[in-house]
């Protein structure tokens, strides 16, 4: 478990190195993306890639492909249509105008979640924290949580662990005032937060 000590280096609070690729082999590691046993790193890195590969076969789709799937002769766009095409009726309009209403969807649920207590704990646990701090803090959360046996457990104890560094603020706080600090958390000293959880499972 990477955790921060009492009296870290600087090098110690980066957790996991990042040079040479080493983050992301460990981070491969602990979360089961490959073995312990090197020898066999080479045959499943590339079964993982063509099994990605096929992902991307099956799940993304582009205008004209579909009706050749239903085994209809596909229609060759490539010189009629294409992704920069002005044109109102390309297929290509079509489809992005599709994904601005679904981003629109999800920022509209996301504006109906701030009325609810609970919204800033659902943030914060199905994103692992992806938006409270900036990436290189994020990233280095993650190191502590990906290291530890237990680490979804190891996620509550952080996010206790960030309401109780404000407690003073949120006691003092209306309803409004406490959603606006949660939604803007604003410790950005990620080693005090890791220490604090640190703590809060030791004295389990």
């Amino acid at each position: 478990m990477l955790r921060p000590r009492k009296q870290e280096t600087k090098e110690e609070d980066a957790g996991i190195p990042c040079e040479g690729g080493l983050r992301c082999l460990c981070w491969k590691i602990l979360l089961n993306y490959l073995p312990l046993e090197r020898a066999s790193w080479t045959s499943i890195l590339a079964k993982q890639r063509e099994l990605y590969a096929q992902f991307l076969r099956e799940m993304i789709i582009q205008p004209g492909i579909a009706k050749a799937n239903m085994g209809v002769s596909r229609e060759d766009v490539t010189f009629e249509d294409h992704p920069l095409n002005p044109n109102p009726d390309s297929r290509w309009n079509t489809y992005f105008k599709d994904n601005e209403v679904l981003l629109q969807i999800d920022k509209d649920v996301s504006k109906s979640r701030t009325s609810s207590p609970s919204s800033f704990a659902f943030r914060w646990l199905t994103l692992l924290l992806s938006q409270e701090f900036l990436l290189p803090d994020v990233i280095r959360i993650w190191d502590s949580l990906f290291a530890d046996d237990n680490r979804f457990d190891f996620l509550l104890l952080v996010c206790c662990a960030m309401l109780m560094l404000i407690r003073e603020q949120l006691l003092e706080g209306d309803f409004t005032v406490n959603m606006r600090l949660l939604q803007d958390y604003p410790i950005t000293d990620v080693c005090q937060i890791l220490q604090k959880a640190k703590e809060l499972q030791d004295s389990k």
